[in-house]
């Protein structure tokens, strides 16, 4: 069961490119671990928050331009960061 459940409309949630220099934040990486440890004030973490949200409407293709990424040879997932605004998790009983 899941600890938290976000109480809000998409369209609501900012999106930015979870990237560390040039390549992908990686969960093994001490800023992936501070996250999933809920430590969002980190200066690695601010820094990815003021860079450039995701657009929601470029295609991957242009994702990989627009960010100076290399286009993936084959499929690959995209790493995001998704900043929820305050007061919207809702703690469940588990």
């Amino acid at each position: 069961m899941k600890k938290h459940t976000i109480q809000r409309d998409p369209d609501e949630l900012e999106l930015f490119l979870a990237k560390k220099g040039e390549a992908w934040l990686l969960q093994e990486d001490p800023v992936g671990q501070q996250l999933l440890d809920g430590n969002d004030h980190g200066a690695d973490i601010k820094e990815m928050i003021r860079g450039e949200k995701v657009n929601s409407r470029w295609t991957t293709q242009e994702w990989w331009g627009k960010n100076r990424m290399p286009a993936p040879t084959e499929m690959e997932p995209i790493h995001v960061l998704v900043v929820v605004p305050a007061a919207t998790m809702i703690r469940s009983g588990a």
